[in-house]
């Protein structure tokens, strides 16, 4: 079972289950969660449980009714249909969504949402014990009870259900004791989502949206079975008109746009008085959002409308009831709606919804007349409704739709009902709501189905319109219009042609809305033919021109229109309009005479003549046909237009036009010229050209020329006299505005031309500016407007020009520098400060300046600058602008003007971001160069200084209907971020909540679009922005997170900014914030959703690297952390988890872009588990694993599913091939990039002309210059630190040579159709060439990716296995023990699949298993794949090396592997080091390095037989047969597997050893002497022979021999790698002397030590500098400073080196031996004496110094390194001593020996003194203290036994030398000269009696133990196992076997001075007496030495093999011997009485 489950079970009553919103419920179906995205707000509890005492908790009952919790019943279905909107749907997927309309088929028939209220479940409710939809139980409290019946009453739901409800909302984080408005959020979310399920599957039965090819038939038969029987209709209509859920409202529903700043909009309603809303109006939404109950009803109503809509459309048999009941809902709708601004904004789409919904009852889905034959029975149904008299307007539309289907059925009555619906002002109607905001604002699949609606009806009836005469003369011969009416006493007459008027109208406006309808119109292009060709009224043919002109926004349409009006022979054609413009040129051209001759009425007195106003108004709608054809053509094509236009006027246009601008026409028509002249500047030379004429004709005269005053014909063009005197008059600028549109036109054009306006950084059009910054700017406030939109328009285009003439300013210094403007101050003179005479700006002057320099223009983005720094008019109307606000922004949008202000604020914003971006380097250059120029500042210090306009702009972030304004207060923030310090804290709370709001409202819009499929076109500007929006909060939060203090990430994620920084809490699950949206983000797209899922696709690859930076960051890990721990709150499952599940078996997408993403998003939900795991796993806070969270056993159940039914099964069936660990999954899915991708796959499909172009191009060369951007290269770094190509430099580089080829070009003569072949081949190399650039781009930053979720994942697996291992193995230890048959049999099975040792072998079986792939994975062919693997491989068998160690303490054989096991993961390493391809030095260390650890796990015990043996023998029995036995042997095993490759694998690591570093060498150096060690223990051997063929061996002792003290001594990490080299070559070089000692004596080892001088460090006897280094540490177990340390390990490794090749010497015959007293202290002679004794004798004498040093051990305190090197050096000095050859006497090495024999066998010691303290054998004080130190006590126990080794060895040397007569004891010190110390015979006798006493507490110890054991075979004791005992008793027996020699020495030492006289024999145990004891003091103290040491030899003499465990017979002989010759009779001889 999962483990999940298994704690679900731990918590019994207290289950809950997750949100729908928050998870898939299926563990690796993660798309489930995603397809509520988009509508986040849809999701909510699947079910409830309890959070807190005083809320429900939930007991478990027996499962019951449907499943499906009314909380969520319908989002769930709703969840389950967006799943299949994704597309790549599954069959389980299609089963979902079976399954649920099925469960909610007739809830969905009714619209029941949910149960009636009911009395039995009132009571039940009331008894406060009420059983859930899962089947739980929920126990209320009385305040649940109170909030339930509140609910059931208000809302009329059923009282379980509202029990349910509230439920939903605590688990969603709401208050128990508030929890009512969230419980009624989620009824209203509920309610909303049943009605988008069923609008989801009305689209798709109607085929507006299909969801999925293969349920789409069933989809359709499932819609068609709900609308049967009209009862669903029926609801929906009444739902509209019901009363909305919960009671009327209490406010009105009119919003209160606050308070505007400075410029206050002229349509903004006075505020009103709050007044306080009603309990249960105010609700909170799925996030925890405040939201009213009146905009959930608003918003559900829409929906119904909607839903009505489709079911009107594709309802087969809709009845006449439910049609009427539609008309009339229609008929009210139509009536509420005939004054649009008096409806409120939340009730218009519901009112023109119903409309469209009555209307799509007669119009079918399919055309034709098979289609609507349908609809006969409904149409004559409804006739006489429809066609009521005195309709309202709107409702004639739906008469109009059933005139329209009266024309398809051919009934009489269709051509009066279209009649009268056109004289009723129908379409105008219709066209009205259309070009409404709300309308415009609706979603957007909403908007565009409306409007295709309505074309669709207009379609059909131009489609009858075509064919019926009488329908098209319909339209202008006055017989649809309204007859003449009085009104307010006139008589009004209404235009015959209005109809056509209107019609062309609402067309108009639905292209101009979606202008791909056009092409579906297939009736179009024949009515505009019709309506060119006929006679028009003025407003008909204006209304006709508009449509043109709206369908000439697009290249194909404008041609359609050229040549329609060059066809047309009617009043709309080019020849009418070229008539017209021509006729009025040389109208006013004319003299009055010429025009009086020609019969105009025209009297010279009256002034100029004037132009007929409907001249005026047609003029001005061909012109604006011809600036859309000009502007929207293609180029080629609108030039040569251009020219048949000419032609056919025989002049000039342009010409003509200026001319005709200058004349006295309408302001309007001005306005409509200088349009159409900026259509035809479409070039640099056609907009100078137009630049020059303006200023020819004066159209805005430079006032530095001076001359004669202006004439009334100048006056004319002059749009300052226009500006100042004539458009007041009418409160309209039209002409202003087009002269302000066609500057910005002529600038923007000419922008790269050094000549013309553009050039000299502007200063041709200074005074353009500065009329524009004073005048029409500056004015903005105090101008009035009778056109809003006009004002807000022309504000709009102040603010492009001023940021258009900034770029051009600073690109002009960035290009060319050149000195400061004078205005701008960059003179050197000073500063005298005045005020200009055209504004209040402050101008700074030069006083060193004539009147003639000043008069000189600046730049005028210099001015604007300068204005910007000074606070001055233009920056003070900017901040004007944006003081408007949000909130009022938004109320104004709906209004007409709503746009151009929308554009005009984001136009002031930009201008702000803008100025931002360059005010730094300017106010630095300002100061730089003018020291008292201190009123300059940057745009942040002027914000700062007044927070309120900071917060006014930064406010801009919450607006909700255009992202491109969100996007610039973004940029914004995020340079005011980098500036101003801690701007969190300095803003007002309000600011804050807003930018919080605002931030987490764009990820949201953005993680709500759609992300468009492969085949659709590109995303729209409005998406686009959005997208950026996201990707740029993204950018602040991460780039904020590391600042210092509380900053602005801390903000946007809900941090408490008022705590400390480790104590901020977090609350996104009740709060709104970035966090809450990102966390459903992760949950809603998990990696497997391949960046499908939202847009910008990296989105969840951001938010997963966010959460990983909280929890590494040091102010944010603790919170974050616990985050996770709750993340989704009151779940049974958390989220990361299943992340991490889905990050692990996700597959990668192919598209290069996605599936970097995918592997950053997957690397860092891998980092985010490894933080959790190392910092939340025992022992972290103090936990012990039985004790670990919850999250990290989830992490680690994640980890290690195999596919099992769960972890905790432990019955292991050895037939089933479970899987691999779902860890071990990751790194199958990491898949290299298709080769389509790369380089070779793009240039081998170029052809070889585009190659030779590249070659000429030198594009190898280009993209080969490895230097940044800024060096003059092409490199750049991404956000992820990879160095790469910018492909941007690639093409401006390749640019600049084309165009310098280009100009080679053009000096030579050169075909035309040549010079465009170059052209197309450089345009096809600049492409190739960019394809290559983007393909090693994607090579680099693929690899990268793939390097990065290997690191990250060896990063998880290796926190799982030292930290996380130990908690999960406890958890499920302590289910197994909670099993009782389970537990009894876990000692007859193999390695428990759970346990610790099997799960690290899984893991890396499957680690090393990826290593030997074959290419190009396996190996070191995949360089991001395996250093992290080789990595893995050596944690992980060093932590399975750990564990045997602690588990071999234990005794516990059954923990470890198999040897079967351990057989496999040895020949894995050895393929992984011999694979075909090498690995990397450093990679192949670490599987060294893992060999090693393998090997140290299969070492064997001190019995010589390794645990892996142990086991193998327990799992096979006593039945094993021969093979099997073999099998089992893990050290043969071992041995025979790597005999079998040891040549290659020896070469390999050889290499290493004779190539490598020294910390290469040393791990190389231990694994040859670990398989030395391993063959050599089997008699396998062989491996020492090919290190000697190697040269292994000689280079470790030539390294030997140069290695000197200093190498080693500094504290560096290169003398510490030197140190530990030389420590393994010793260590190999021992481990092969005992092997081969002869071949290592042959090779010159001991010559190579007689040279190395290292380890004669620390050599004077004498000296301190070794002793202090032992006093200088506190403890005997201290460590040693690092010279003395190294220099301890070396001498310690050469010594035992000597004595180990020493002891393998062969022991020639001696030669005989002189008598004592002739022994004349010479070197004994023997025969055949070998080599290797006269070099050992050889390296004693040549580091005699530093053996003596060790002999002497002259510290005063006890250390182990101090008895380890007298350990090692006694070995060899007494080896010598006893060998046949003795050392010269120059050596002294005997005396040494006598010395330390006497100092080490005395009563009292430094080591004995220690070892009887830390034992409590001593009454020293500090006995108890010492004796607890765990680390004493060890250090006692080792220095216990190197003693006892030390003493054995100087007795035995002693015993020989006396036996061979070289060497005689006194009885006592005093029987020789003073200061001798040498041992006394007292001193063996004492001796011996220590022994006997130490050896009587070994027997204890023995007996105590044997009876442990028996007692352990009885009783078990669960402190200590068998093995444990055993292991015991074999080590005292130990101890016991070196007392036995030492006493048997000792013993034999006083027996050859006891005896008078013996013959020498043979053996030499027993020789000539070294004494003569005749005196009668020595008899005395003889006979006192007996008495003493009687009763020890007594009780030696009792000793027995069944006492001691080992052969006493010599023992007793000699104790026995002794005794006796200490006996009665023999004290006489000596005298004694």
């Amino acid at each position: 079972m999962r483990l999940k489950k298994a704690r679900a079970d731990a918590r019994g009553d207290d289950l809950s289950v997750r949100p729908m919103c928050r998870r898939a419920r299926d563990r690796g179906d993660a798309r489930e969660a995603m397809s509520a995205f988009p509508v986040a707000s849809t999701s909510a509890p699947a079910a409830a449980a309890a959070a807190a005492a005083a809320t429900p908790s939930v007991g478990a009952v027996r499962q019951q009714g449907d499943g499906w919790s009314p909380a969520s019943r319908f989002q769930n279905l709703l969840s389950a249909l967006r799943r299949l909107e994704l597309g790549s749907a599954t069959e389980r997927d299609r089963e979902r969504v079976r399954g649920a309309l099925r469960a909610q088929e007739t809830r969905l028939r009714e619209l029941a949402f949910f149960e009636a209220r009911r009395a039995e479940d009132a009571t039940k409710v009331t008894s406060g014990r009420v059983t859930l939809s899962n089947g739980l139980e929920a126990r209320l409290g009385e305040l649940d009870v109170e909030h339930a019946s509140t609910i059931a009453v208000a809302m009329d739901v059923n009282e379980i259900a509202s029990v349910e409800l509230i439920v939903g909302a605590i688990e969603n984080g709401a208050p128990a004791d508030a929890a009512v408005p969230a419980a009624i959020g989620i009824l209203m979310r509920e309610r909303a989502s049943a009605l988008e399920s069923l609008l989801t599957l009305l689209r798709c039965a109607g085929g507006t949206v299909p969801l999925d090819s293969v349920m789409d038939d069933e989809l359709k038969e499932y819609v068609e079975n709900l609308l049967k029987d009209g009862t669903l209709f029926g609801r929906l209509v009444k739902l509209v008109t019901a009363p909305p859920p919960g009671g009327p409202f209490l406010v009105a529903p009119a919003p209160q746009p606050p308070a505007a700043g400075a410029l206050a909009l002229v349509n903004a309603p006075p505020p009103s008085i709050e007044r306080p809303l009603g309990p249960l109006d105010k609700l909170v939404d799925i996030r925890g959002r405040p939201i009213l109950r009146q905009e959930c009803v608003a918003q559900e109503r829409r929906l119904v409308v909607e839903c009505l809509f489709h079911a009107a459309r594709i309802s087969p048999n809709l009845s006449a009831e439910n049609a009427q009941a539609l008309l009339v809902l229609a008929g009210r709708s139509a009536e509420a709606m005939k004054k649009l601004d008096d409806v409120a904004t939340d009730d218009m789409p519901t009112g023109y919804g119903a409309i469209l919904a009555a209307a799509g009852m007669f119009t079918p889905i399919q055309s034709g007349v098979e289609a609507a034959s349908n609809r006969t029975e409904l149409a004559k149904a409804t006739s006489t409704t429809v066609n009521s008299p005195n309709a309202p307007p709107l409702f004639s539309f739906v008469r109009f739709a059933w005139g329209v289907l009266a024309l398809d059925l051919g009934l009489p009555e269709a051509e009066d009902s279209i009649r009268e619906s056109l004289k009723n002002d129908a379409v105008e109607a219709i066209d009205l709501v259309l070009k409404t905001g709300v309308f415009q604002d609706d979603h957007l699949v909403a908007r565009n189905q409306n409007l295709e609606f309505v074309h669709t009806i207009l379609s059909r009836y131009l489609h009858h319109n075509l064919r019926k005469t009488t329908l098209h003369r319909m339209l202008t011969d006055g017989t649809a219009v309204k007859p003449p009416f009085v009104e307010n006493g006139l008589t009004v007459e209404i235009d015959p042609a209005k109809p056509l008027a209107d019609v062309c109208s609402a067309l108009a406006e639905i292209y101009s809305q979606e202008a791909n309808l056009a092409l579906k119109c297939g009736g179009l292009k024949s009515f505009l033919e019709i309506a060119s060709d006929s006679e028009h009224s003025v407003g008909s043919l204006v209304k006709l021109l508009e449509l043109c002109t709206t369908i000439a926004q697009r290249s194909e349409g404008a041609r359609h229109i050229f040549e329609l009006l060059q066809r047309s022979q009617g009043a709309a054609n080019w020849d009418r309009f070229l008539g017209a413009l021509i006729g009025y040129v040389q109208r006013f051209m004319s003299s009055p005479d010429d025009l009086i001759d020609a019969g105009e009425e025209y009297d010279p007195r009256q002034g100029d003549p004037e132009m007929n106003e409907a001249d005026a108004e047609g003029l001005r709608a061909y012109l604006s046909v011809f600036s859309a054809v000009m502007k929207n053509a293609e180029r080629s094509e609108s030039a040569h237009w251009l020219m048949w236009l000419e032609h056919r006027i025989g002049a000039a246009l342009m010409d003509a036009l200026l001319q005709l601008y200058t004349d006295p026409v309408p302001l309007s028509l001005k306005s409509s010229l200088l349009d159409a002249i900026g259509a035809l500047c479409w070039d640099v030379n056609t907009a100078s050209d137009v630049w020059q004429l303006l200023d020819q004709a004066g159209v805005l005269p430079n006032p530095l020329q001076t001359g004669a005053l202006q004439t009334m014909t100048s006056q004319r063009s002059d749009i300052t006299y226009i500006y100042s005197v004539l458009e007041p008059e009418a409160r309209s600028y039209e002409s202003t505005a087009s002269w302000l549109r066609l500057m910005g036109k002529l600038l923007t054009t000419t922008s790269e031309c050094e000549s013309g306006p553009c050039g000299d950084a502007g200063r041709p059009a200074w005074f353009h500016t500065r009329f524009i910054r004073e005048r029409l700017y500056g004015e903005l406030g105090t101008r009035v407007h009778s056109n809003q939109t006009e004002r807000w328009a022309m504000a709009s285009d102040c603010v492009d020009h001023f940021l258009f003439v900034l770029h051009l300013y600073t690109n002009s210094r960035a290009s060319t520098p050149t000195t400061e403007d004078t205005e701008a101050g960059i003179s050197n003179a000073p500063f005298a400060i005045g005020y200009s005479e055209q504004s209040d700006a402050l101008a700074l002057r030069s006083t060193g300046q004539t009147s003639s320099s000043l008069d000189q223009p600046s730049a005028p983005g210099a001015d604007i600058l300068i204005d910007f720094l000074t606070s001055g008019s233009t920056y003070k109307m900017t901040m004007n602008i944006l003081s408007i606000g949000a909130e009022p922004l938004s109320f104004e949008r709906n209004s007409s003007h709503g746009a151009a202000l929308e554009e005009c604020v984001l136009g002031a914003l930009r201008l702000l971001e803008y100025v931002l971006s360059i005010d730094e380097h300017a106010v630095a250059d300002l100061r730089a160069k003018h020291k008292d120029a201190v009123f300059y500042h940057t745009l942040d210090e002027v914000l700062s200084s007044d927070m309120s306009q900071m917060a006014n702009v930064l406010g801009y972030i919450q607006y909700k209907y255009n992202p491109a304004i969100p996007l610039v207060a973004l940029k914004i923030l995020r340079v005011l971020c980098r500036r101003v310090e801690h701007i969190v804290l300095m803003l007002p709370p309000a600011s804050r909540a807003a930018i919080v709001e605002g931030c987490a409202s764009c990820l949201e819009l953005a993680f709500a679009t759609v992300p468009p499929g492969d085949a659709e076109d590109d995303i729209d500007a409005n998406t686009s922005s959005a997208i950026e929006c996201a990707s740029l909060v993204f950018d602040l939060l991460h780039e904020n997170l590391e600042r210092r203090g509380t900053n602005l990430t801390h903000l946007l994620l809900g941090f408490d900014l008022t705590g400390a920084p480790n104590e901020m809490a977090l609350s996104p699950f009740t709060e709104f914030n970035c966090l809450s949206v990102l966390l459903e983000l992760l949950e809603a797209a998990p990696p497997s959703m391949h960046a499908n899922a939202v847009m910008p696709y990296n989105a969840p690859e951001l938010a997963a690297d966010l959460l990983h930076r909280l929890s590494t960051c040091e102010s944010t890990t603790l919170p974050t952390l616990s985050l996770m721990g709750q993340w989704p709150p009151h779940a049974p499952s958390l989220a990361l988890p299943d992340l991490l599940s889905d990050a692990l078996r996700t597959t990668l997408p192919s598209a290069p872009a996605k599936r970097l993403s995918v592997m950053y998003h997957r690397a860092s939900i891998l980092r985010l588990c490894a933080q959790v795991l190392e910092v939340e796993s025992p022992p972290a806070k103090g936990r012990v694993p039985e004790m670990a969270p919850p999250l990290v056993l989830d992490i680690m159940n994640v980890l290690l599913d195999n596919g099992r039914e769960g972890l905790g099964t432990y019955s292991h069936d050895p037939n089933v091939d479970y899987g691999q660990f779902a860890v071990l999954e990751l790194p199958k899915s990491v898949t290299h990039l298709l080769e389509e991708n790369k380089e070779h796959a793009i240039t081998s499909g170029l052809g070889g002309d585009v190659l030779e172009t590249m070659d000429e191009l030198a594009v190898l060369q280009l993209l080969g210059d490895t230097r940044n951007v800024a060096e003059g290269g092409v490199f750049t770094n991404n956000r992820h630190g990879d160095k790469i190509i910018d492909v941007n430099a690639v093409n401006a580089k390749l640019s600049a040579e084309f165009k310098r080829l280009d100009a080679e070009l053009h000096s030579h003569v050169m075909r035309h159709d040549a010079s465009e072949y170059v052209k197309n081949r450089r345009a096809r190399a600049l492409e190739a060439t960019i394809r290559i650039a983007e393909a090693r781009n994607t090579v680099i930053e693929d690899a990268t990716a793939r390097s990065e979720v290997f690191l990250a994942w060896e990063k998880l697996v290796t926190f799982a296995v030292t930290c996380g291992l130990s908690s999960i193995v406890a958890y499920f230890d302590l289910r197994k023990a909670a099993v009782p048959h389970q537990a009894s049999t876990a000692e007859t099975v193999d390695d428990s699949p759970m346990s610790a040792h099997s799960i690290l072998f899984e893991l890396v079986d499957g680690i090393l298993s990826g290593l030997c792939e074959a290419e190009p994975f396996g190996g070191g062919s995949d360089v991001a794949k395996a250093p992290p693997f080789c990595r893995l491989v050596h944690t992980i068998l060093s932590q399975l090396r750990q564990l045997g160690e602690r588990d071999r303490s234990k005794g516990d054989m059954n923990a470890v592997l198999a040897p079967s096991k351990c057989r496999a993961l040895l020949r894995s390493l050895i393929a992984c080091l011999l694979h075909r391809t090498p690995l990397a030095q450093v990679s192949r260390l670490d599987i060294i390095s893992a060999l090693l650890d393998y090997l140290a796990y299969c070492r064997p015990d001190t019995d010589g037989v390794s645990p892996v043996t142990k086991h193998g023998k327990i799992l096979a029995g006593a039945s094993a047969s021969f093979s099997q036995v073999m099998d089992i042997d893990i050290e043969k095993g071992n041995a025979a597997i790597i005999q079998r490759d040891a040549t290659s694998l020896v070469d390999i690591i050889s290499r290493d050893v004779l190539e490598g570093s020294n910390d290469t060498k040393a791990i190389a150096l231990a694994a040859l002497e670990a398989m030395v060690a391993v063959c050599a223990g089997t008699g396998v051997g062989g491996i020492e022979v090919l290190l000697l063929q190697n040269d292994v061996a000689k280079a470790c002792l030539r390294e030997l021999e140069r290695v000197s003290m200093p190498d080693l001594v500094l504290n560096t990490p290169r003398a510490a790698s030197h140190a530990k080299a030389i420590e393994a070559s010793l260590s190999l070089l021992l481990r092969m002397a005992q092997s081969e000692p002869g071949q290592m004596v042959a090779l010159g080892t001991l010559d190579s030590l007689i040279h190395c001088r290292a380890i004669d460090a620390y050599a004077d006897i004498h000296s301190s500098s070794a002793t202090m280094a032992i006093m200088n540490t506190e403890k005997p177990f201290a460590e040693l400073p690092i010279p003395r340390a190294r220099h301890h390990r070396l001498l310690v490794n050469v010594i035992r080196l000597v004595g180990s090749l020493l002891a393998a010497a062969p022991q020639p015959k001696p030669a005989p031996s002189a008598t004592l007293s002739r022994y004349p202290g010479a070197i004994v002679e023997s025969k055949g004496v070998p080599a290797i004794i006269s070099q050992t004798l050889a390296f004693v004498e040549a580091h005699s110094a530093v053996i003596h040093r060790v002999l002497a051990d002259r510290a005063s305190r006890p250390h182990l390194a101090d008895l380890a090197e007298l350990e090692a050096t006694v070995n060899l000095v007494t080896g010598l001593l006893k060998g046949p050859v003795l050392p010269d006497p120059k050596l002294r090495l005997h005396g040494a020996v006598d010395v330390l024999t006497a100092t080490l066998c005395s009563d009292s010691n430094k080591y004995s003194d220690f070892i009887a303290k830390t034992f409590g054998l001593s009454s020293a004080e500090d006995v108890i203290l010492a004796s607890s130190d765990p680390f004493a006590i060890s250090a006692a126990e080792t220095m216990w036994r190197r003693f006892r080794s030390v003493r054995s060895m100087l007795l035995s040397a002693q015993r020989v030398m006396v036996n061979k007569g070289l060497t005689k004891f006194k009885f006592s010190i005093s029987d020789g000269a003073i200061g001798d110390e040498r041992p006394t015979l007292n001193l063996f006798g004492a001796t011996a009696i220590r022994l006997n006493g130490e050896l009587t507490r070994l027997v204890e110890s023995r007996t105590s133990a044997l009876k442990s054991i028996e007692y352990n075979k009885i009783v078990r004791n669960v402190n200590a196992t068998e093995s444990d005992l055993i292991a015991k008793l074999a080590e005292i027996e130990s101890d016991i076997r070196v007392l036995v020699i030492s006493t048997e020495n000792t013993l034999e030492v006083l027996f050859a001075h006891l005896q008078p006289s013996l013959r020498h024999g043979e053996d030499d145990s027993l020789v000539v007496p070294s004494l003569e004891l005749n005196g009668k003091s020595q008899a005395h103290d003889l006979g006192i030495l007996a008495t003493v040491m009687t009763p020890s030899l007594q009780s030696l003499i009792r000793l027995d093999k069944a006492t001691l465990g080992l052969d006493t017979e010599f023992l007793n002989m000699i104790a026995t011997r002794v005794r006796d010759s200490l006996d009665s009779p023999q004290q006489n001889r000596f005298g004694v009485a």
